[in-house]
């Protein structure tokens, strides 16, 4: 069941970051994140399985919040300096 939330949720994330004038290969982050939470969680620590798709897409939605935002203050400053 997890695996096909997972599959939708990476696909809406790639079509997002497509629209936000990113590569579709952003939509890859979550998986690799769920990976890494899962070997870690293989090795004695880390949270199961439900929650660890939680923490994985509220993870990548933060990047992506992140990534967002600087790339929208890189625009202003390049649009500032077009200005002078």
């Amino acid at each position: 069941m997890f695996d096909i939330v997972s599959f939708l949720a990476a696909l809406a994330f790639a079509a997002y970051a497509k629209n936000k004038g990113r590569t579709y290969m952003w939509g890859v982050l979550p998986f690799l994140i769920v990976l890494v939470m899962q070997i870690y969680s293989e090795i004695g620590g880390g949270p199961a399985e439900p929650m660890r798709t939680v923490y994985a897409f509220t993870i990548t939605g933060f990047l992506y919040f992140i990534a967002g935002q600087a790339t929208i203050a890189a625009d202003r400053e390049e649009k500032s300096n077009d200005v002078r």
